[in-house]
């Protein structure tokens, strides 16, 4: 199956699994809306999560690189995993370790959430179990990459979005946070007959230590490189209960939405590229590596600045339509669309830095990635600090700002060794061009906002249909490759969508 192909076909289940995703972030806030309650189970559980992604990251960064390079036989392949898989083992039932000792630790810190306090330390204590758990997840879908299998890892994380909706609506109202992270973990827990039939042959061999050893000793270099792009929550769960009640649970919604679509973007369809652009690298060849990175990158970035421009245009009504219930107030409302007006374009930033990330690994450098260390959580953490007093814009502004200093280093050290393969003033052009691409898509959406009642599901779809009608223009008049490249399946199908009821007919 060719790379394009393969993208598409994990596109499509990367879809499904944000669609079951986001229906959970809509029930939980219906259900809990924006206060005490909810704020403790998003103060207990961003840590484990955010450890998780890292852990996650370090895989998927590192060690699906790392077994392209290394790993070409078999044979050798299954030793070197026996090692790994054994070392793990011992991470996992560490986690487990601070997950039991979670209910007697920071007294001081859950008394804040009242009478929901003693709920946040069981939920606490069951993320960090599933911290544990996810570690041998995350070594299991490494090696489903390695092996250019793409879709299962993808679609491996339905069931834990599915319990935890059940959860929600059935012992939610009882048991809070607790179910949900119960449910969470059962979630991980129950795909795992179908990982160890599929993968139990790759670890029979006798444990080579050694290549556990090697890799493991490149952790400090692996958490510094990817730190900032999963911490955020941590600085959240740690300044955000002093900033208000619900402050913490709106943080917690808006890092949810916008870490998923950077999931469907980094961790999907651009994931199917790795091991050939690692190879690449592997082989000799930086000026292919860098053309076809770059050519990669600049197609991810094109979609993201349509979807960007059409979600801060008109997050006001879609927040309204889907989040607007039970709960969920409309002052909720106000506060989470507050936020996300700076949030949504900084999550255009988080994921062009999560794929350059991957593209420093693939390239065998993810040390480099290290240099910018703690950049983008220090400058986040400053911000959220000095930001704050102004509620939720202020605290939505640091993020963004946060986001878009990391890109540009993050950018500036990948390019630096390929500046003979690198041509600055084309890719200013592109970027130029990239911005007209926003304005388009923010400008015409908005003009559908303001067409339309606030309250009308038609204003989102007539904004995004405005959206792709002009950016299908502008890319022909641009002449870039990768504007057409995006431009051709998207007005594709508005095409049959707009042929379908006439051929019914």
């Amino acid at each position: 199956m060719s790379v394009r192909r393969s993208s598409m076909v994990v596109m499509a289940s990367s879809m499904l699994v944000y669609l079951i995703s986001f229906a959970n972030q809509l029930l939980i806030a219906k259900k809990f809306g924006t206060g005490v309650r909810l704020d403790a189970y998003f103060a207990a559980t961003n840590i484990p999560l955010a450890v998780s992604n890292i852990i996650g990251a370090c895989f998927t960064y590192a060690v699906v690189p790392s077994l392209v390079r290394n790993c070409l036989e078999k044979e050798n392949r299954k030793s070197l995993l026996s090692g790994f898989l054994l070392s793990l083992l011992c991470v996992s039932v560490g986690f487990l370790i601070i997950g039991l000792s979670v209910p007697s630790l920071g007294g001081q810190y859950w008394e804040q959430f009242g009478s929901y306090a003693r709920e946040a330390k069981l939920s606490g204590a069951i993320a960090w179990a599933t911290a544990g758990v996810f570690c041998l997840t995350a070594l299991s879908d490494a090696l489903y990459n390695a092996t250019g299998k793409f879709q299962f890892p993808v679609l491996a994380y339905l069931p834990s979005y599915i319990l935890t909706a059940l959860a929600c609506l059935t012992f939610g109202g009882e048991y809070g946070g607790v179910a949900l992270a119960l449910a969470t973990l059962l979630g991980y827990l129950v795909m795992w007959p179908k990982r160890l039939s599929d993968q139990i042959s790759e670890v029979r061999d006798r444990p080579d230590f050694e290549y556990a050893k090697s890799t493991l000793k490149q952790v400090p270099t692996m958490l510094l490189a990817v730190s900032s792009l999963y911490a955020f929550p941590v600085v959240d769960s740690i300044l955000g209960p002093a900033a208000g009640e619900g402050v913490v649970s709106i943080l917690g919604m808006s890092a949810r939405l916008v870490s998923t679509l950077g999931v469907i973007i980094a961790l999907g369809p651009f994931g199917v590229a790795i091991p050939a652009l690692s190879e690449l690298s592997r082989d000799g060849k930086p000026e292919e590596f860098i053309t076809r990175s770059l050519r990669y990158l600049r197609v991810a970035m094109t979609v993201l600045a349509l979807i960007t421009g059409w979600l801060v245009a008109l997050r006001t009504p879609i927040i309204q339509l889907l989040f607007e219930r039970g709960r969920f107030t409309p002052q909720s409302t106000a506060q989470l669309s507050d936020l996300m007006k700076f949030t949504i374009p900084g999550a255009f930033f988080m994921i062009c830095s999560m794929l350059l990330v991957r593209l420093l690994a693939a390239d065998g450098r993810l040390s480099t990635a290290a240099k910018t260390g703690l950049l983008g959580v220090l400058v986040y953490a400053v911000g959220f600090a000095g930001l704050s007093r102004y509620g939720e814009s202020g605290i939505g502004l640091a993020n963004g700002l946060a986001w878009l200093i990391y890109f540009v280093a993050i950018f500036t050290l990948f390019v630096r060794p390929h500046r003979a393969f690198f041509s600055m003033l084309d890719n200013i052009r592109f970027g130029t061009k990239l911005l007209g691409a926003f304005l388009i898509s923010f400008g015409l959406s908005f003009l559908s906002a303001q067409l339309v009642p606030m309250q009308s599901l038609i204003s989102p779809i007539l904004g995004l249909f405005l959206s792709v009608l002009g950016f299908g223009l502008y890319a022909k008049l641009s002449g870039l490759q990768e504007f057409e490249v995006v431009a051709r399946p998207l007005l594709s199908r508005l095409r049959s969508l707009r042929k379908t009821p006439s051929n019914s007919q």
